[in-house]
């Protein structure tokens, strides 16, 4: 007799209605009814569903959402924005699962992908082509001055930034200098700068891959209203959408590589074509990289809900 998996999810649907605000709930409605339907239609899975770490709580290392006991599962499986602090709340429910069983997506690949210097570190280590970069303390001026006369332009950004907000681009030694004293004089701490070298490239041919499970599945590309100043992708009101399907083969092996670098089962990169180089760099990681439907029918690997579902039955290892 086989027993059943058992398998809790938390995938909160996306509102219809617009607002300027960061939302947490990713997903229309349709991709977690497509979900549901398919697990309802597997006789080795029993699921739970919103079991929401928001409202769970930690006892003696496992953790509870109402009766269930979500560390005694087999599987968890959670898909919304998350706060963008690894020692928050949710985050410590997350680490304390996945010492006792599977998360999907794995906290661990999540927290080292959403750290830019993390991130990119661990591509740099893999091989894997990304801009020079630097990580240094504010108070070293000479080190800033230094930098900026071995590379010339920089950009200057925070290592927890999403939909391109904070990143600012270093013309000059004087600007890096105010725009460092600036940061520091508003930060109570001793304030760690992240830079990356300036790479001119051909925003014509910018891909940005979704790669799910381990497959990247297609790439897709900003419309000219999501640049600004004709080098950076910018969303001001954190919609995400206007874009549009590119063929992703260009960095699908980079793309792929860097997701297992990264230990990310869900994640996206952002690539640049350096002119000079005639080479795709990785400037981006994106821990909820574009689901945009439209690209997933072009590329005819799945839907989400399906490829969600391969994660799932994959990590379960069931049929």
């Amino acid at each position: 007799m086989h027993t059943k998996k058992r398998i809790g999810v938390f995938t909160p649907i996306k509102a219809t209605f617009a607002s300027n605000a960061i939302v947490r709930e990713l997903l229309p409605e349709r991709t977690v009814e497509e979900l549901y339907e398919l697990l309802d239609a597997n006789s080795g899975i029993e699921y739970y569903k919103d079991l929401d770490p928001h409202k769970s709580v930690i006892e003696n290392g496992k953790v509870y959402c109402g009766d269930i006991c979500v560390s005694d599962l087999d599987l968890f499986f959670w898909y919304y924005l998350p706060d963008y602090d690894p020692t928050s709340f949710e985050f410590q429910v997350l680490e304390t699962v996945s010492r006792r069983t599977k998360v999907s997506p794995n906290p661990q690949g999540l927290v080292r992908s959403m750290d830019k210097f993390t991130a990119h570190s661990a591509l740099k280590n893999a091989g894997l082509p990304t801009p020079d970069f630097a990580l240094f303390p504010a108070t070293d001026t000479a080190y800033a001055k230094k930098l900026f006369k071995k590379w010339g332009t920089l950009l200057l950004k925070p290592r927890l930034g999403k939909f391109g907000h904070g990143i600012l681009k270093i013309d000059s030694e004087g600007m890096l200098r105010d725009a460092i004293a600036y940061a520091a004089s508003s930060h109570p701490d001793p304030l760690q700068i992240f830079v990356e070298r300036f790479e001119e490239n051909d925003m014509d041919r910018w891909i940005s891959a979704t790669n799910i499970g381990g497959q990247t599945l297609f790439g897709y590309r900003k419309k000219s209203t999501k640049f600004v100043d004709g080098w950076k992708v910018y969303d001001e009101e954190f919609k995400g959408g206007e874009a549009f399907y590119v063929d992703p083969s260009p960095v699908e092996n980079i793309a792929s590589a860097a997701a297992k670098a990264l230990g990310a089962d869900i994640v996206g990169f952002d690539c640049i074509y350096v002119t000079s180089r005639k080479e795709y760099l990785i400037v981006d990681e994106n821990t909820f990289p574009g689901i945009y439907e439209d690209c997933f029918e072009q590329a005819g690997k799945g839907s989400l809900a399906e490829n969600f579902y391969r994660i799932i039955t994959e990590s379960l290892k069931v049929a």
